[in-house]
């Protein structure tokens, strides 16, 4: 099977919000609210046939390395403090690393918050 090229287009510096609307359809939106140890707030993109959670971690891993270990563990696994929603869904109630992606998808991957 072919490869598509991979593409991430940062949108954190884009104020037109149609702008960022326009090209988020072209990919999956994907939204970093919280800044994670090392990296900063982001707001990306993601075209080139992602086809699933797991795909996108290792996109959005080969350009911000910090990033991958930050989200799953040595075994491949979410860690336990991250939430990863899809379309405002928890992936853990969908199909996990697996939960298919298409175009036009948002994914929000955050720290879980608890209160007390």
């Amino acid at each position: 099977m072919l490869k598509q090229k991979i593409s991430i287009i940062d949108l954190i510096n884009i104020e037109d919000f149609s702008k960022k609307e326009e090209i988020s359809k072209k990919g999956i939106y994907v939204k970093i609210p919280i800044p994670f140890k090392g990296l900063s707030k982001k707001e990306l993109v993601v075209t080139g046939g992602i086809r699933n959670i797991l795909e996108l971690i290792d996109a959005i891993g080969n350009e911000f390395p910090e990033l991958k270990p930050a989200i799953l563990d040595e075994n491949q696994e979410i860690k336990g403090f991250i939430k990863i929603l899809v379309n405002g869904k928890e992936i853990q109630f969908l199909n996990g690393l697996n939960t298919k992606l298409r175009n036009g998808d948002k994914v929000a991957i955050a720290p879980a918050i608890a209160g007390g």
